[in-house]
């Protein structure tokens, strides 16, 4: 019937084999629509988002909820900031399916105990030039500003006819 039947059928896998940036992007929305649906399930809070920014500071401490399962060959931070293989991607979106990965209440104890945990404030280092004197502007003809003149486009005395005569 085919006259190459073993092309087709690979040709027909590969086309039934989802691969590609749409997939992996259709994946880390479900991804994100099921974290979404957990958070407000276990917080009873229809407007709660999920915050990697600031995920100690809004989602631990703010809705006392903490992600319990997560896969230790997946860095923890924001999925758009990360390249994660399809088949990573793909086990991540099953455990979050199945119930093994997903929010969880915290006691007073764990919440006091994360809190006292958490890193203070970040501070930002100091300019490597901090103390130095700065270059001032150039002295002499290169450093000074041309001055520009202008000159208006009508004359400066205005004769008008009846002087004139």
């Amino acid at each position: 019937m085919h006259q190459y039947p073993r092309l087709t059928v690979r040709l027909e896998w590969f086309l039934a084999v989802k691969r590609g940036p749409r997939t992996v992007n259709l994946l880390r929305s479900e991804l994100r629509a099921l974290m979404r649906t957990s958070l407000v399930q276990v917080t009873g809070d229809p407007k709660a988002e999920m915050c990697w920014a600031k995920y100690e500071q809004e989602i631990v401490i703010g809705y006392r909820v903490a992600i319990e399962g997560w896969p230790d060959n997946v860095l923890f931070k924001d999925l758009s900031k990360q390249t994660l293989r399809l088949k990573l991607l793909k086990n991540l979106v099953q455990r979050w399916k199945l119930g093994l990965t997903g929010f969880r209440q915290l006691t007073e104890a764990e919440v006091l105990e994360r809190q006292q945990n958490q890193a203070g404030p970040h501070m930002k280092a100091p300019r490597v030039d901090k103390g130095d004197k700065r270059p001032q502007c150039q002295k002499g003809q290169a450093g000074r500003r041309k001055k520009h003149i202008c000159y208006t486009k009508s004359e400066r005395f205005v004769h008008s006819e009846d002087d004139m005569e």
